[in-house]
């Protein structure tokens, strides 16, 4: 009976390495089958329909990988199939807020243009970590949301966090959060305080074409036109030069252009 005892428990003991070492293998296996994949898959452009591919078996391998999920919609959102991409971000998103909250934040913002989620995710992505800066895309998160604030003509909200950006950032912030802060305090009638952000704005970056552009449309609001066509004179010299504030990947929030200038001098000349 004892011996028969031993026997049974052996076995059973054999059995579990046996099982354990098969589901080693099978992870290592499929380790390895994700790593191949993925390795194919970037041979390829994100819009074409093999990348997809490798995108979908990625997806059928591990099904829990937000950043598969997330690979796959970035592909659909650059060449506009928003229908299609939306939904994949939202399960990469319901997988991984921490990984993926910040990109999704950025994307709302820049691409859907969907201000009120913006500002929803941006902001459960900067409490997960409280007291730390958050960056999204090289871009500080309060810039960003600002920027949605802003967008959302609610200039308050706006202004305080241009204001923490810039306070953190001290003397290395992006000329832009005083740029959109001036804007904000514009909007607000605030002009003495939009002069003055502009007025640093262009003393950190003097080629800054908003900045003067802004500037004017601040003193016309103040009935300066002479203060605001030398301005605007300014701001088209430098577009005309190439100083033009450009993204690579999205439209910029009031952004100008030479023919926009000329229509606010036009205007001047005939008050």
């Amino acid at each position: 009976m004892d011996k028969l005892l031993k026997y049974s428990l052996s076995s059973i003991l054999l059995l579990c390495i046996l099982f354990s070492n098969c589901k080693k293998a099978e992870k290592i296996e499929q380790e390895a089958d994700e790593n191949t994949l993925l390795t194919q898959r970037k041979s390829y452009y994100q819009g074409s329909r093999y990348r997809q591919e490798y995108s979908d078996k990625l997806i059928s391998i591990d099904s829990t990988n937000a950043e598969y999920y997330q690979g796959k919609s970035m592909a659909h959102t650059k060449i506009g199939d928003y229908h299609i991409a939306f939904p994949l971000l939202e399960k990469a998103y319901s997988l991984d807020k921490k990984e993926i909250g910040y990109y999704y934040g950025w994307l709302l913002l820049y691409y859907y243009r969907d201000y009120e989620r913006a500002i929803a995710r941006l902001n459960e992505y900067d409490d997960l970590t409280p007291n730390e800066p958050d960056f999204c895309w090289g871009e500080h998160i309060n810039f960003l949301k600002g920027l949605c604030y802003k967008q959302m003509k609610d200039y308050d909200n706006a202004i305080n966090e241009f204001n923490t950006l810039i306070n953190y950032e001290g003397e290395h912030v992006d000329v832009y959060g005083y740029v959109y802060r001036g804007i904000s305090h514009l909007r607000l009638e605030n002009y003495k305080m939009a002069i003055e952000d502009f007025d640093v704005a262009i003393k950190i970056y003097p080629n800054c074409s908003m900045a003067y552009f802004y500037k004017g449309l601040t003193y016309q609001k103040l009935g300066f036109p002479k203060l605001a066509k030398e301005a605007y004179f300014t701001a088209k010299d430098l577009l005309e030069r190439g100083y033009i504030h450009r993204e690579s990947y999205h439209e910029v929030f009031d952004a100008i252009s030479v023919a926009m200038v000329d229509d606010y001098i036009n205007n001047l000349d005939q008050i």
